[in-house]
């Protein structure tokens, strides 16, 4: 096979390509011809682009309607959480008020106990229950170790009960008191303090109460109290009528000395939260100590 051969005669002459002077003006050269798509946008474009596309969603019918649903949603939840509890405080003022007025429609001298059963929902906010309370001890003692169980379940409905009255002339307060602290009942009632003696006895007769926010709901004025002014309780057909001693105000961990202060006549003690807060425990407790003065049957 014969090679190719070139004819002379029609040979063009190759020219050299000029080189850049500096070899970073040749890799600019040839960097402003290489890999780039001539249809490819420019990042600038993509940004009107990005943009007019969120002015176009912006203004989209769907996104007014997304935004109108969720204000909606915002502004119900801010009327539930302020609405809430004003329903929840005048529910529990409305069985306190009731279990009063059945107390005071018993014949003098009855022993039974009043309850109602309410619905759990309508007495405490939401996440605000709880079944225990604070172990109140004699100096010197120690709480019981912890067990490890797990919380009981929340009830759907409890059980309030009283079967006294208390009346506090000096600040207008007559309500009903449960025969114990549990968390529900002292939502809705003061409570007496289990362990302590019941009025009239020897030993201190000690009742427990909410500082509620409202002015004169449960022990809310409890601090105006002093020395002089007097407290009743009407319990089973008796009265038993307490003068005040004292009021302080004192760290919870020394309630222990009060509550099993040793004594050798009948007295009261009260006991609050101070000072009155919307969030967190209070850092202080109200005091109130009083003597029994006198005994009489109800009329």
């Amino acid at each position: 096979m014969r090679k190719p051969s070139l004819n002379k005669g029609n040979t063009v002459p190759l020219k050299e390509p000029e080189l850049p002077d500096e070899p970073g003006d040749w890799e600019d050269e040839l960097g402003d011809g290489l890999g780039e798509d001539p249809d490819e946008p420019s990042d600038e474009e993509e940004v009107v682009a990005s943009g007019g596309r969120l002015k176009a969603i912006w203004n989209s019918k769907a996104f007014s309607r997304v935004l109108i649903g969720l204000s909606l949603v915002f502004f119900a939840l801010g009327i539930y959480f302020f609405v809430k509890p004003m329903i929840v405080h005048k529910n529990q003022d409305r069985i306190a008020d009731d279990l009063l007025e059945r107390l005071k429609e018993q014949v003098p001298g009855s022993t039974e106990e009043v309850t109602v059963e309410v619905n759990i929902k309508d007495i405490h906010l939401p996440g605000s229950y709880s079944d225990e309370y604070d172990y109140i001890l004699p100096p010197g003692e120690k709480p019981p170790e912890e067990t490890g169980q797990k919380p009981t379940k929340t009830p759907s409905v409890v059980t309030i009960r009283t079967d006294s009255i208390m009346r506090i002339p000096r600040i207008g307060l007559e309500i009903a008191v449960a025969p114990n602290v549990n968390a529900s009942s002292l939502w809705v009632l003061p409570g007496h303090y289990p362990t302590s003696p019941q009025p009239g006895t020897i030993g201190v007769t000690s009742y427990f109460g909410h500082r509620m926010y409202g002015k004169g709901r449960h022990f809310n004025r409890l601090n105006e109290v002093g020395p002089g002014d007097s407290i009743q309780i009407q319990r089973q057909g008796m009265l038993y009528n307490y003068v005040i001693d004292t009021s302080d105000i004192i760290e919870p961990v020394d309630l222990g000395k009060y509550v099993y202060e040793r004594t050798d006549e009948a007295r009261i003690l009260l006991v609050t939260c101070h000072p009155i807060q919307t969030t967190g425990i209070p850092k202080y407790r109200i005091v109130v100590r009083g003597h029994l003065e006198s005994t009489e049957p109800v009329q």
